[in-house]
């Protein structure tokens, strides 16, 4: 159970958005994404049936335009399958010449957003999984520095550092990360202020990256918080914010979590010192093998004062596009995703965790007024799309606080 390391970044970074890099100025590649554009087309025309009517007048934006080119194909005889493979197809050699390379997908299409000139990232650029802490504090940064931003975290950008910038700017669909890293935030934000308020006396952050909340949030200067990570995310840490003082009690605890008998006498320490504890794994579990979640929700379920479990929610049809998607990013191998219970919720509920609330990224973002992230295809095709793909992955993903089953025996 190596990996305790919260910063790593919302997931749906790691599903094949593209059917494979557009290559720049390379027929063979482009016809290549091509192909597989147009098959895509076709399955999008099969599953959805296009409205008889559509609205091809006024306006400012492609949707009328495209629209007026589907009627007109109608009347020319052509099947929906293959206009809709058309409008895949031409926007993806658009892509594939660097047009839309700023735009990013969100909405359940398979595109991803286009790198750099320099190309694909290299594999070796995340090295480890505290290398995502740095990728994940650039977002909180960039966030921060926005004038609507929804929190501030004036720390962050001294702790991502270059590194954590290199690697923000040159991720597959980093447009959509950033957003869901932000939506994350505000939710695991919101969950630790309604706790503290119903008495919480300490939050213990298993894997806490280079999160910043002990010196950001309004907490009470009583509250005990805790974080625990890895050696190396500790001492950057300590060394980045060593004139900085939280506001609350604070402790930093270099452990590796994977040690059973290590945890568990850490865990009963820390048990002892408190009367109700939140533990809070923000973007861990997926990054652990089932037994080692298994094995962690056992171990916090023996001690009474651990009351509280803030975790990653993912609904059954986003794990399984998870277990594929896996194989689309080379650049995260050094940080394999593992976990993929049948169902998210009875997986805890056998170890005596029940699901109190559950956030999803997409009904937080219209709550925040922070819209999910979409390419001009996507905002072009989204008014044909049944209502309940309109959210894309943010209805399938989001942040789901437990609560200790005080039945179970």
């Amino acid at each position: 159970m190596g990996a305790y390391v919260t910063a790593h970044p919302p997931l749906a970074s790691s599903l094949p958005y593209g059917f494979g890099s557009p290559v720049t100025g390379s027929p063979a590649g482009e016809m290549k994404w091509s192909n597989r554009a147009s098959r895509a087309g076709n399955r999008i025309a099969c599953r959805y049936a296009l409205p008889a009517a559509l609205p091809v007048g006024g306006g400012n934006n492609d949707a009328p335009m495209l629209f007026q080119g589907i009627a007109q194909g109608r009347a020319n005889g052509q099947p929906d399958s293959s206009l809709v493979a058309n409008i895949v197809n031409g926007h993806t050699v658009e892509l594939s010449k660097g047009v839309h390379q700023s735009d990013s997908f969100a909405s359940g299409s398979t595109f991803r957003e286009g790198t750099n000139s320099g190309g694909e990232m290299p594999e070796t650029l995340i090295d480890n999984v505290s290398d995502t802490a740095l990728w994940v504090a650039s977002y909180r940064a960039q966030e921060s520095a926005r004038e609507d931003a929804l929190f501030r975290d004036h720390l962050a950008d001294r702790l991502a550092g270059t590194k954590g910038l290199q690697i923000a700017n040159r991720v597959q669909s980093r447009t959509y990360t950033a957003w869901a890293v932000v939506i994350r935030t505000c939710i695991v934000d919101a969950y630790i202020y309604s706790l503290i308020t119903n008495g919480v006396d300490t939050v213990l952050n298993l894997g806490a990256g280079l999160d910043t909340r002990p010196y950001r949030l309004e907490v009470p200067a009583s509250l005990h918080w805790i974080e625990v990570d890895y050696p190396a995310i500790v001492e950057l840490k300590n060394n980045r914010l060593r004139n900085e003082s939280p506001r609350c009690r604070l402790d930093r605890v270099a452990l590796d979590l994977s040690d059973r008998t290590k945890r568990a006498e850490f865990l009963a320490r820390i048990s002892a010192g408190s009367s109700k504890a939140l533990v809070i794994t923000e973007g861990v579990l997926l990054y652990l093998k089932t037994a080692e979640v298994a094995s962690l929700a056992d171990d916090l379920r023996k001690y009474d004062s651990f009351r509280f479990w803030i975790v990653d929610f993912y609904a059954g049809a986003m794990i399984r596009l998870l277990r594929v998607g896996v194989h689309f990013r080379p650049e995260l191998k050094n940080s394999p995703i593992q976990f993929f219970p049948h169902d998210w919720f009875d997986f805890f509920q056998q170890y005596g965790w029940e699901a109190r609330e559950k956030r999803l990224y997409a009904e937080e973002s219209r709550r925040l007024g922070r819209a999910i992230p979409v390419s001009s295809l996507v905002r072009v095709l989204r008014p044909l799309l049944p209502s309940k793909w309109k959210d894309g992955l943010g209805s399938l993903v989001g942040y789901a606080l437990l609560e200790r089953n005080v039945r179970e025996t």
